[in-house]
């Protein structure tokens, strides 16, 4: 199998999916046989996986497996019944969908021990008349909107010192000033705004290399001005801005737990890191994140070193100082230490502290039961952001609910899709982003959204709104295509 060329080895693993495919899905057949089956795929993926990868992971996953019925198995998995076949012994089967469901169990499980915990421990605490009101403070985030960053983090950030527990529990967000009862929305809408505000602190800075993509900052950071008093009667605390990494970790983790989709623009290493649960990294992982020093790291292996003149205190991508990676001069024999330390530093941001952190709180509430230990890390980017690719908006329009008015023949909805149809897919994306608060497609695909055009009796010169807690888009009655798809372009730019 190994000194197959891999177009013929890929042929193997489908005719064994298809196999797989056909047991499972054809009446009268026996589901017995699908067990030889998966353990020649497993066979295959430890092959693949000797040859550095030849064949994507989704080539080994199979969508039948993935759509079956695995709380038994999985049942049975975390009882370690050694004896009782389980497709969970072999995760390399199972999509980003089916390794949520198995997620969603023990979010499920965790949600009810911490809230019946959480409530004995209040009810020890507290006097009776008191008890109601002491859970549902610490149950709910009381946010204002001119001050979502200060007030979401302040509260986080109390709890992770005080009762990391509460993490675990449903998010539950008011807005204050606002009526409305969160079922949802408003928690995706608030985690999204608070990672948007959090963007554009100076504790992520984007990579000179990988437009679009952000990494921790180098060298020191400016201190977070948060002067506004925190809302009354909530549980809060003022020092988050010292802890940023925890916090901003901490948000991740919630997203996870409440099956929340996010904008998140971290290099994709550190999805690697989070199924790690360790911030270990080498010099072939600064390839990614900095090609270019990279390259110029490697190339000293060729050069004299006396002849360089190298000096241990270093320029880190992205600071605005020096860091001092040793003292002196570089030495030759010290040469590869000089070489691993500076791609560390250079991965870290000189704070390895800062990744760790951001790691640990994530996990709080990430990793919550057996199921985590099953995702790599294409998984959980899948389950962080979503599809990177964009399917086709007639998914969307199929799957798209009408309100006040429109209907799926109504003259401005056939407008309306006619423009988006011809967007481009940048264009599709920031439609994405403005209605829904992430421009990435759902693991399902786009009909996940439940997706609402809802006309809007505004004069025609204002632009569209959107409600991302609801996945909304508030459309005034554009009557042509030309005057759609400039109100649309000036909404979504201005966005």
């Amino acid at each position: 199998l190994k000194h197959l060329p891999s177009e013929y080895f890929g042929r193997v693993v489908d005719v064994m999916q298809q196999y797989v495919t056909y047991v499972l899905t054809q009446p009268g057949q026996n589901q017995g046989d699908v067990s030889a089956a998966v353990m020649m795929l497993k066979t295959l993926w430890d092959v693949n996986a000797e040859m550095d990868g030849i064949l994507p992971e989704w080539c080994f996953q199979s969508l039948a497996i993935s759509q079956s019925d695995l709380q038994e198995h999985y049942r049975q998995w975390q009882q370690q019944q050694s004896l009782v076949f389980s497709y969970c012994r072999y995760p390399f089967l199972l999509n980003a969908f089916a390794k949520r469901r198995l997620l969603s169990f023990d979010v499920e499980l965790r949600t009810q021990v911490t809230t019946q915990e959480i409530w004995a421990k209040t009810v020890r605490e507290g006097e009776a008349s008191q008890v109601e009101a002491r859970f549902q403070q610490l149950l709910t985030y009381r946010v204002r909107r001119e001050h979502i960053l200060s007030d979401f983090c302040g509260q986080i950030w109390w709890r992770i010192q005080n009762r990391p527990e509460c993490l675990c529990l449903p998010l539950t967000v008011d807005f204050l000033g606002e009526q409305g009862i969160d079922a949802g929305g408003l928690r995706k809408e608030c985690l999204h705004l608070v990672l948007r505000e959090l963007y554009s602190t100076q504790f992520f800075s984007e990579l000179e290399e990988c437009p679009g993509l952000l990494w921790f900052q180098a060298g020191s950071m400016a201190p977070i001005n948060s002067e506004a008093a925190p809302p009354a009667n909530v549980l809060y605390d003022g020092t988050w801005t010292e802890h940023l990494a925890e916090v901003a970790g901490a948000i991740v983790g919630l997203a996870v737990y409440n099956a929340i989709y996010l904008d998140f623009r971290l290099h994709p290493l550190m999805y690697r890191f989070l199924v790690q649960g360790t911030v270990s990294a080498t010099l072939e992982d600064l390839q990614s994140l900095h090609p270019t020093l990279y390259r110029s790291l490697r190339s000293l292996r060729k050069h004299d070193v006396r002849s360089l003149c190298l000096s241990w205190s270093v320029r880190l991508p992205g600071a605005a100082e020096d860091t001092a990676l040793g003292s002196g001069d570089v030495e030759p024999e010290d040469l590869e230490l000089f070489i691993q330390r500076y791609a560390q530093a250079a991965l870290h941001g000189g704070h390895e502290n800062r990744i760790t952190a951001f790691v640990t709180s994530a996990l709080l509430c990430m990793a919550v039961g057996p199921a985590f230990s099953l995702c790599t890390a294409n998984d959980l980017e899948l389950l962080i952001c979503g599809l990177p690719g964009m399917a086709s908006f007639k998914e969307l329009e199929q799957s798209s609910v009408y309100a006040n008015g429109y209907h799926a023949d109504h003259p401005v909805v056939r407008v309306f899709w006619r423009v988006v149809h011809a967007m481009p897919e940048i264009w599709r994306r920031k439609l994405l982003l403005f209605c829904t608060g992430c421009d990435r497609v759902p693991i399902l695909g786009l009909k996940a959204l439940n997706f609402v055009v809802s006309r809007s009796s505004v004069e025609l010169d204002h632009l569209p709104t959107a409600n991302t807690c609801i996945n909304q888009l508030n459309l005034p009655e554009y009557p042509t295509e030309e005057m759609m798809l400039i109100r649309l372009r000036a909404a979504l730019e201005h966005y």
